[in-house]
């Protein structure tokens, strides 16, 4: 789901999504926090998280279809650079 997110959010940034990126950003941030919170066990994400990130995958979906191979490569590249040093999860 992080990876769809932050994709969706780069084919956003470069004129590509139509959702607004300050939604994007919120969802980004609930998410981090839910999946960084200490816990055993099963992970139990709010009902709003959940159809949010539904709001997301459907988006990525339309994005996949319909944008250019080449911005697609681009928005992987970027997500490929972030992830030595910013996943943790």
């Amino acid at each position: 789901m992080a990876e769809i997110l932050l994709l969706t959010g780069f084919l956003t940034e470069s004129g590509f999504g139509l959702l607004d990126v300050a939604f994007l950003d919120g969802v980004e941030k609930r998410l981090l926090t839910e999946l960084n919170r200490e816990g055993l066990g099963e992970w139990k994400f709010a009902a709003a998280l959940v159809d949010e990130l539904g709001v997301v995958v459907n988006e990525y979906d339309r994005l996949v279809r319909e944008t250019r191979l080449h911005a697609i490569v681009e928005a992987n590249e970027s997500l490929s650079r972030l992830k030595p040093t910013a996943r943790k999860i």
